[in-house]
């Protein structure tokens, strides 16, 4: 449903990008320590995602009452 990336994030702390996430997209990955990599999401099939959100909370919704 969804193609992600990994890659290493950084959000700026200062200036005019303060809040901003930056990530290096470059095809060399950077190899320094993996799992501080993060999963960013490039794809994702629009139709399978509605039809699965909408049975997720249609089932929820006899739990509800």
């Amino acid at each position: 449903m969804v193609k992600y990336v990994k890659r290493r994030v950084r959000i700026e702390q200062f200036g005019k990008a303060k809040g901003k996430s930056i990530a290096d997209f470059r095809p060399k990955l950077d190899e320094k320590s993996p799992k501080t990599h993060d999963h960013i999401a490039m794809e994702l099939d629009v139709e399978h995602f509605v039809i699965d959100f909408t049975e997720v909370f249609l089932s929820q919704e006899d739990g509800l009452q």
